[in-house]
């Protein structure tokens, strides 16, 4: 993949265990604004007051996101879009 022609993308470095089990620490993350999202997508959500929610969209409307957290038993997290700052689609993981 050609990451120059990708627009608005961020590289992100896992730290410790807040995003397992998608991903662990030490894994890197390529995440682009711009790529379209769609349910079942791995999305990564920075919230206005600077904390990091990764998961898997389970639907978007112009209200809410709803994002699929944790493994086997995965529970959907409901969050209002004006508290999200930046959401992304996961494009590329280094694990």
């Amino acid at each position: 993949m050609d990451l120059t022609a990708v627009q608005d993308a961020r590289a992100i470095n896992v730290y410790g265990n807040g995003m397992l089990p998608l991903y662990r620490h030490g894994d890197q993350l390529i995440v682009s604004a711009k790529v379209p999202v769609k349910a079942g997508d791995r999305i990564l959500l920075e919230l206005k007051d600077g904390s990091h929610v990764c998961g898997t969209l389970s639907r978007k409307t112009h209200q809410l996101v709803g994002i699929n957290i944790g493994g086997q038993s995965r529970k959907e997290a409901l969050i209002d879009t004006s508290r999200i700052a930046f959401l992304g689609r996961v494009i590329w993981a280094s694990q």
